[in-house]
Formats: structure tokens, sequence, C-alpha cells
């Protein structure tokens, strides 16, 4: 049983590091693509050159995004309430990747007045 729970705990840690970390720093290519009016291809291509120059950026808002997720993952196992707060917490994430996204454009939100 104990090589089960290795190779499991292995397999986990695998998925967590390619597709969540992944997911992480991909995350601005949809703006890319939306925002500069491009195709798919070239908005990829952006994304790389975008992602070269605010790597440590990029990866703390898709950090925050996860830690957010999975709190209220653990609080919906426990308490089956994070069902209700990921309702409230969906649009609070998208609007995060928003703004982050311009922040790294360094183009103007709804904060700056002037």
């Amino acid at each position: 049983i104990l090589p089960l729970i290795v190779v499991g705990l292995l397999c986990a840690i695998g998925v967590i590091f390619t597709c969540y970390l992944g997911s992480f720093i991909v995350w601005p290519f949809g703006f890319l693509v939306v925002h500069r009016r491009t195709g798919t291809g070239e908005g990829v291509s952006m994304g790389f050159e975008l992602l070269q120059k605010e790597f440590v950026n990029i990866l703390l808002v898709g950090l925050v995004i996860f830690g957010i997720n999975a709190a209220i993952g653990m609080l919906n196992m426990c308490f089956y309430i994070g069902l209700i707060l990921m309702i409230f917490a969906l649009p609070y994430m998208v609007m995060l990747q928003a703004v982050g996204y311009l922040r790294i454009e360094r183009e103007r939100t709804a904060v700056d007045r002037n």
C-alpha cells in the first residue's frame, strides 16, 4: 500500500506543477487577444514576451487566485459553504485578473483619476 500512496502523491505533485502552475503563467493570453485585437497565434507570442518581462507579477496574481480557490475549496469540503462563497468570489477573481493585466500593461484603471 505504501508504494501506491507514494505514486499517488508524486502524480498529484506533477499535476500541480504542470496544470496549476502552467495556468498561473498563461492567464494573460486571453486578455492580450481581446485588448490588442490580435489573432490567437500572435496573442500567444505577445504573451510570451509579456511573460518574460513581467514573470513575477503574473505568477503572483495567479498564486493569489489559486489561494482564494484553495481556501474556498477547503471550506466547501468541511462546511459546504464554499459554494456560496464561490458565487461571490468568482467575479472578484475575474476582476483581479483584469486589473492585474491592466497594471502589467501599464494601462489606466478606474482607480487612476487623472
